[in-house]
């Protein structure tokens, strides 16, 4: 008895050269390392036409890739997953100032349009629409000398929880200096908690933005796509 180089199965190896039991482990076996290359090819295919996109991981700044069925994914490894997860205040205190200092270096999750407005031969970084036409509003508008982003966190207290957020651009005319944060309400029917705290969020920080740039001895300026559509609407920035 001897066994079938394809199947395992021993046989009394009376088949052709006795190699295998039968004429289908014989055919199986010559075709098997060319359906091997056919898979990987078809892999190396399929994997060539899956969008991935970028994101920052909140908690060591990596950049990781995820699929768009997988863009909920918040953190890039389960370590730094046990570390978002942590309640402690500390913990959240660090990240929240990791995230802060993430945004004003430029590194901001692959969910937004992303453009860049040229003003005076220089660009600036632009994270969505609304902010590139913003930046469209005040030089055409109120004739900017002077436009940047902003590099000034403001803190604030949500319900016992310290929070930051920083001002979108620093941006002066001839007579005022404006910190200026481009921001829009979610309209919808019904919304989930997600887009509540938004809206939340976004009237908490219009007032905080009005008390820090009294204290600045600044304008506050909220630019907003309903309130300058005719802005918003003709506007269509090279996206990168």
């Amino acid at each position: 008895m001897t066994s079938c180089e394809n199947c395992g199965i021993e046989h009394s190896g009376k088949y052709a050269s006795g190699r295998f039991c039968s004429s289908r482990c014989s055919r199986s076996f010559s075709t098997s390392k060319t359906r091997e290359e056919i898979s990987k090819k078809v892999a190396k295919t399929l994997k060539s036409k899956t969008v991935f996109i970028e994101k920052i991981c909140p908690v060591c700044l990596t950049t990781f890739k995820v699929t768009k069925r997988r863009i909920g994914k918040q953190s890039c490894s389960i370590k730094c997953r046990s570390k978002l997860s942590n309640s402690r205040p500390g913990v959240r205190e660090k990240l929240s100032i990791a995230r802060t200092q993430a945004i004003i270096d430029g590194k901001t999750n692959d969910k937004s349009i992303k453009c860049t407005y040229t003003f005076n031969d220089s660009q600036i970084r632009c994270d969505s629409k609304i902010e590139y036409a913003c930046l469209h509003y005040f030089e055409t508008v109120h004739n900017a000398i002077s436009m940047k982003r902003c590099n000034e966190s403001i803190e604030f207290d949500d319900n016992g929880q310290k929070r930051r957020f920083i001002p979108d651009f620093i941006i002066e005319t001839e007579k005022d200096c404006f910190i200026v944060e481009c921001k829009s309400f979610v309209s919808v029917k019904s919304l989930n908690e997600k887009w509540r705290k938004y809206n939340e969020l976004s009237i908490l920080k219009r007032d905080i933005l009005t008390k820090f740039a009294t204290e600045t001895h600044r304008k506050p300026f909220w630019f907003t796509k309903d309130l300058h559509a005719a802005y918003y609407g003709n506007i269509k920035p090279a996206m990168q």
